[in-house]
């Protein structure tokens, strides 16, 4: 729009209203008096006082814009007189005006200005923008969050996460590495990078497939013999969270190369023989159990037992109130008891380790329940978890119904 186009248009919209307000617009009307007469008609640009009265108009001055807006030949016939309002709390005077037929319209544009201020409002204070943004911050719903201890942790605050989010936590908080498996969605690797920032840890992630290779973990030399380090080298040296996605979807022979870090003090890098951060922990997330390819998730591959033995196994389902949370509803989580099964001592746990490798080894499964799962089970007993949730992080990892029947722990 060009200037001349963008007057015309705004000369148009006073036109409108005024005409709305029942004056008659002459095309003899000078522009000063026009905007002039447009200025006291309309309350949004009313002059007001500061103490916010209205402003006292110049009575005298409006009347002869008015008149002169009837056309220059007809200013003799308009006899004007002032007179004070006796029958208003207002102390704006009111005009008494006696004209002939040519002064009608100055009248009407006059009084119809005139009313208008005296109906004008108090102005509204202007709006203190940080204040309001205080106030709903003050007083907007707040998201549900989860306030967790561990051990001699500092008790942490995080938002609101899975229901087996404190199971998770507590597995990372004593460095035992832990293989998430659940559907697609069910908020496995946010999970993972929720423990990093309750544990105050680094937080480093790698999508595994099947042409992740050995270079991609460890790092490799390059041409001026210079190491090439990579995030999981990083981790395990400095310590940090390393969250290892897509797990199940990598080549197993390439993910066997990490057992030795998974399960050692030290392990070797292209560089030389490299030791463990205590911070070192892993969290692998994956669709199966490391059972293979499925009709839902036709990538996957099946993982050599030795690295499953390395993973504590939790089953990540979709939790439903996390989901309606994503929309601002608050929904209850389902009840989730870290005891469950109630605690056990060192040598109750042993027995029971010992109890389900006899069975499962007449039974002629292939499950594999090393003294890992000894070891890290009685760490995590003595941390407060219960007997039910042990077994299925270190016996069961998703085994049929009917085997947990047949080994009767």
């Amino acid at each position: 729009m060009t200037r001349n186009e963008f007057q015309k248009a705004g000369f148009h919209a006073k036109r409108d209203y005024l005409r709305a307000q029942g004056v008659r617009v002459s095309s003899q009307m000078k522009s000063a008096d026009f905007n002039a007469i447009y200025d006291a008609m309309n309350p949004t640009t009313t002059a007001r006082t500061e103490n916010s009265q209205c402003a006292q108009p110049d009575t005298q001055r409006a009347l002869q814009i008015a008149t002169r807006a009837t056309g220059e030949q007809n200013e003799t016939a308009t006899q004007i007189t002032t007179m004070n309002n006796t029958n208003t709390h207002s102390a704006i005077a009111q005009p008494q005006i006696a004209q002939t037929d040519a002064a009608q319209q100055a009248q009407t544009m006059m009084m119809n200005a005139l009313e208008i201020m005296m109906k004008a409002q108090p102005a509204t204070p202007a709006t203190d923008e940080a204040r309001v943004i205080e106030l709903i911050h003050e007083h907007a719903p707040k998201p549900p969050t989860l306030e967790i201890k561990v051990a001699e942790l500092p008790s942490v605050e995080t938002a609101r996460q899975h229901f087996k989010f404190p199971l998770l936590l507590i597995c990372a908080a004593n460095g035992v590495h832990t293989m998430l498996t659940g559907e697609a969605g069910s908020g496995k690797t946010s999970a993972a990078k929720a423990v990093a920032q309750c544990l105050d840890l680094d937080f480093y992630a790698q999508s595994f497939c099947e042409t992740t290779s050995k270079a991609d973990m460890q790092g490799f030399m390059n041409a001026r013999g210079e190491y090439v380090p990579t995030n999981f080298r990083t981790a395990f040296g400095n310590g940090a969270l390393f969250c290892a996605d897509e797990f199940d979807a990598g080549n197993p022979n390439s993910n066997v190369v990490i057992n030795a870090a998974l399960a050692n003090d030290e392990c070797g890098f292209p560089d030389g023989m490299q030791t463990k951060s205590a911070d070192f922990v892993v969290v692998a997330c994956a669709n199966t159990f490391g059972t293979g390819a499925n009709s839902k998730y036709v990538g996957r591959n099946k993982l050599d037992a030795a690295t499953l033995d390395r993973f504590a196994c939790i089953r990540w389902d979709i939790d439903p109130t996390l989901e309606a949370a994503m929309l601002g509803i608050n929904e209850p989580a389902p009840a989730f008891d870290l005891a469950e099964g109630g605690l056990v001592e060192d040598h109750e746990w042993l027995e029971i380790i010992r109890a389900a490798r006899s069975k499962a080894s007449e039974l002629g499964s292939q499950m594999l329940i090393s003294p890992r799962a000894t070891k890290n089970g009685a760490k995590l007993a003595r941390a407060g978890v219960g007997a039910t949730h042990l077994k299925e992080m270190f016996i069961f990892k998703g085994c049929d119904e009917r085997t947990r029947q047949a080994l009767q722990i």
